[in-house]
């Protein structure tokens, strides 16, 4: 489950908090939402981008969670520029791992399935956040799309030492990582 999932939570938070900040709240929020984009995100490497997704979905999460229980205007917008990163670089890694971990001659397949699931299942996301705002009202929707978020990110962050189990033959097989031998030999 990516960040994508609860993306449409957003949308409701940004519907919800429209009519207090006025005519050109959402511009300023939307804005405030891409302010990530600045941010450097340069990684030499794949190694780490384990621990990099869970922190970046539990970022998001907070920031999601911290934005459905602001009324203030400017702290809103300032808590969708943590959100904002943490979904972005999520998102980067995720495809960045998913890239690097598939053999080359299936890369297009699964890329493509990858694709299929991630954008086939926003529609899905925002019909849910809709029937959930509708009842529940959008903040308490953005609210619980955090709230998973962070808890989907600490299932992921239990698994990590089995993925790093299951990812480290890929790293030796394409050169990332040295073959177990020839670091005992560095070692000696």
């Amino acid at each position: 489950m990516t960040v994508s999932h609860f993306q449409p939570a957003l949308t409701d938070a940004n519907a919800a908090s429209l009519r207090p900040h006025g005519r050109h709240g959402d511009t300023r929020r939307s804005a405030a939402f891409r302010v990530h984009a600045t941010a450097p995100s340069v990684k030499r490497s794949v190694l780490g981008l384990g621990r990099v997704v869970p922190l970046a979905a539990a970022t998001f999460g907070l920031g999601l969670i911290g934005f459905s229980r602001s009324h203030v205007f400017w702290l809103s917008c300032l808590l969708l520029v943590p959100a904002g990163m943490g979904m972005m670089v999520q998102m980067a890694a995720s495809n960045t791992l998913v890239q690097t971990l598939v053999d080359e001659d299936k890369r297009g397949r699964v890329m493509s399935f990858y694709a299929m699931a991630f954008f086939g299942s926003l529609p899905f996301g925002s019909l849910f956040a809709g029937v959930f705002a509708e009842r529940f009202g959008a903040a308490t929707t953005s609210l619980g799309g955090g709230a998973a978020c962070v808890i989907g990110a600490g299932f992921f962050f239990r698994a990590l030492p089995e993925l790093r189990r299951l990812a480290r033959p890929v790293y030796v097989r394409v050169g990332i990582l040295p073959p177990p031998d020839a670091l005992s030999m560095m070692m000696l």
